[in-house]
């Protein structure tokens, strides 16, 4: 998660691709959250969508929950650090909407999650509990309508977006750990 932070961004460039991302030889994947309550979502967001004009098969980047307008919208919530009220303090009301707008609809074609390797789920949230029934297969995260505008509560691609860990006390059940750690969520898997 970036969310909006331009120092941590440019750690990362100056970190792991000093030389350019295409001189890397892995990919870098990005798991969503790159705007709000930092207060640079507007260059975070014209890095990320350059680097991924100029480096499209090495450099990927998935949706989070706050690649939503209901989020991204928030400025009660996240005031100053709301996408939304960025890009209007910048570009003045209206040119400011026009292009809180464009961007979010860049972000509704994002894919929902990522094969590495074909090995390694990766997801923003978490795993939906739809995936935790027989007969269920990745297949279904493929089947989901793009561009995805709506996010409704309760549907899998929420799960998706929303469904991070939390203590198992914070869960509302007796949630039973493995040796592993692992256990059922009431949100998910």
């Amino acid at each position: 998660d970036i969310h909006g932070n331009l120092v941590d961004l440019q750690f990362f460039r100056k970190t792991l691709w000093p030389a350019g991302v295409q001189t890397r030889a892995g990919d870098i994947l990005f798991l969503g959250d790159f705007v709000d309550r930092g207060l640079d979502s507007v260059p975070v967001v014209a890095y990320m969508v350059a680097q991924k004009v100029l480096n499209p098969y090495k450099w990927w980047m998935i949706r989070g929950n706050h690649e939503t307008r209901e989020v991204n919208g928030n400025v009660k919530t996240y005031r100053e650090g709301s996408f939304l009220h960025q890009c209007t303090s910048i570009f003045g009301d209206d040119d400011g909407r026009l292009i809180w707008e464009a961007v979010n609809d860049f972000f509704d074609t994002l894919p929902l999650a990522a094969r590495v390797g074909g090995q390694i789920f990766c997801v923003h949230g978490g795993l939906p509990k739809e995936m935790c029934q027989d007969g269920s297969s990745l297949q279904m995260i493929n089947e989901i309508a793009c561009p995805l505008k709506m996010i409704r509560r309760g549907e899998m691609v929420h799960s998706m977006l929303w469904s991070d860990p939390v203590p198992p006390e914070r869960e509302g059940i007796d949630n039973d750990l493995d040796k592993h750690g692992f256990g059922l969520s009431s949100r998910g898997c």
